[in-house]
Formats: C-alpha cells, sequence, structure tokens
C-alpha cells in the first residue's frame, strides 16, 4: 500500500512539470503535448487501480499549492477532469480549492494578521465596505469571477470578521462554475492533438461570461452606491 502512495506521488507531480512545462513552449509544444498525454494516461490507469490513493494525493498536493501561492491550480482542475471525470473532477477541485483557502483564511486570521494587514490593508477596507453594503454574496461574486486573484481574495479575507461558515459556502460555490469549466476541458484531453485546443472557443466563451458577470455585478454595485450618494 505504501508503494501505491508512493507512485501516485511521484505520477501525480510528473503529470504536473508536463502540463506546466507544456504551456510555456512553442516549437516543441506539440511532441511534449503528446508525452503529456501519454504519461497522463498511465496516471489515469493507476487512479483508476487506486482511487482513494489518487484522490487523497490529489486533494493534498492542490491544498499545498493554493496554502503556497504555487501557480499550477488551474493545472490541477483541468487533470481533475481527467482522471476523475467532469463532474466528480469539478467537486474535488472545488473542495481541495476550499479547504486550502480556508488554511490560508485561518493562518492570516490567527497567525500573520499584522503583516496582511500592512500588505493588503487597502484591499480589506474595500472588501470590508462592500460587505457592509451586499453582505457575503459579494464575496460570492468576488470568488466566481476570474478577475480577482484568488490569493488576494483569501489572504484580505482573513482580516474580515466573518465566520468560517461564510467562508466556506462562498469559495465553495463561487469556485464551482469555474471549476466545472476547466474539469470538463480536462476530461475531453483524449481529442485534444495539440495545446491550442485546450482553450477551445466554447470554453473561452464560458470564461469570458463568468468574467462579465463579475465584472457586471459589481459596476452594478459602484453605480447603487454612487445613486445613493
Amino acid at each position: 500500500m505504501k508503494r501505491a502512495w508512493y507512485v501516485a506521488v511521484l505520477f501525480f507531480l510528473l503529470a504536473i512539470v508536463l502540463m506546466y512545462g507544456m504551456l510555456f513552449l512553442n516549437g516543441n509544444g506539440s511532441i511534449l503535448f503528446q508525452t503529456l498525454k501519454y504519461h497522463a494516461l498511465q496516471l489515469k490507469a493507476f487512479a483508476s487501480m487506486h482511487p482513494h490513493a489518487a484522490l487523497c494525493v490529489y486533494m493534498f498536493i492542490f491544498i499545498m499549492a493554493t496554502v503556497l501561492f504555487l501557480p499550477i491550480t488551474l493545472l490541477m482542475t483541468i487533470l481533475s477532469g481527467f482522471l476523475f471525470g467532469g463532474c466528480k473532477g469539478a467537486l474535488y477541485a472545488s473542495t481541495a480549492a476550499t479547504l486550502g483557502g480556508l488554511c490560508l483564511f485561518l493562518l492570516v486570521r490567527h497567525f500573520f494578521r499584522q503583516r496582511v494587514q500592512d500588505r493588503f490593508g487597502q484591499q480589506r477596507d474595500r472588501i470590508a465596505n462592500a460587505m457592509k453594503k451586499h453582505g457575503a454574496w459579494y464575496l460570492f461574486f468576488l470568488q466566481i469571477s476570474p478577475v480577482t486573484p484568488t490569493f488576494v481574495i483569501n489572504l484580505t479575507v482573513g482580516l474580515l470578521d466573518i465566520s468560517v461558515w461564510t467562508y466556506i459556502w462562498t469559495t465553495f460555490l463561487g469556485t464551482l462554475p469555474g471549476s466545472c469549466i476547466y474539469a470538463l476541458a480536462g476530461e475531453n484531453m483524449y481529442a485534444i492533438r495539440r495545446v491550442g485546443d485546450i482553450v477551445s472557443p466554447t470554453l473561452f466563451s464560458l470564461l469570458l461570461m463568468l468574467s462579465l458577470v463579475g465584472i457586471g455585478f459589481l459596476l452594478y454595485m459602484r453605480h447603487k452606491r454612487k445613486s445613493k450618494g
């Protein structure tokens, strides 16, 4: 059983490295992408044979990536769709993102409050003022919009006087639409022949819609605030 865990960790790390490098190569991108698909198929076979070990390792890596600000969470979400299917992958990715964000939220609240306050004080005040007027739904729309960096939200929200439950439901539901989009893209990796196929017109349109929803909500609140003023 220990060997299965070690192999799972190695396979996940290999897949992450390949996917990350693939996005930054041009001329040899197609060759590397085919290499990725080959190893991804091996990883998928392993995940089918050891589903619990694969899921635990996946969640651990995703959570640590969130806490440490590693730029691999998007790739991990795509990978979740390929390994576990679109629906399950989206749920696993959003759960891991929520747990990782919750760890960061609690670390800021109990151990790094002053440091984060000094660095993100203005962002904290802006979010706090908006939440006074619009409640937790403001935080939900911040999470659902891909415009605002996730790590900034997780850090600044740790400074606010909100409950842990409020953070959990706004983060999980807010990240779920984006997770569904990327996980579904990963589920169709069999049909992808080159790197550019990942960002299909459909995927781009869905991401654009998410962005417009978040931006539209923020513009509406700004207009409403000016009208009252």
